[in-house]
């Protein structure tokens, strides 16, 4: 890799990564619904009131989490360039593997914590592997698709 990042592939390949990945969530979302998930949290307060998750949550989440990662990609391309991605792929390792306790402690449902475990994959996979695509491999690796 080189040691300077394209900051708009970045973005590209994160938020074409989030919309696709929280597409696909939304459609998770909805077989959970079928399986019987309830996606009612156990303390409402916590989760700004809602009595239920909405079924557009996951992919405005997908999407927070793409722009975050422009975020620390930028920052993380300012201070370790030559490291950026490095870094960015333990960052991201550790958040994936973070967010799996949340559910745990925010449902009971066990079904509603299968499926919002289920729903971190697609989102890591789909947001990381669209930065790589678009901005690891660049531009050159994409010709001929």
């Amino acid at each position: 890799m080189t040691s300077s990042l394209d900051l708009a592939s970045v973005a590209k390949g994160a938020l074409l990564g989030g919309v696709a990945s929280g597409v696909l969530n939304v459609v998770l979302f909805y077989v959970g619904d079928a399986l019987g998930a309830t996606y009612a949290p156990i303390d409402p307060a916590a989760m700004g009131g809602l009595e239920r998750l909405l079924p557009v949550q996951p992919l405005l989440n997908c999407l927070i989490a793409a722009v975050i990662s422009i975020g620390v990609l930028a920052v993380l391309a300012k201070v370790a360039p030559a490291k950026a991605w490095t870094i960015y792929l333990g960052v991201a390792v550790v958040v994936f593997l973070g967010e799996l306790y949340a559910p745990f402690w925010a449902f009971a449902d066990l079904k509603t914590i299968v499926m919002l475990e289920l729903m971190h994959i697609p989102a890591t996979v789909g947001i990381v592997g669209g930065i790589h695509r678009y901005a690891i491999r660049g531009p050159s690796a994409l010709q001929g698709q």
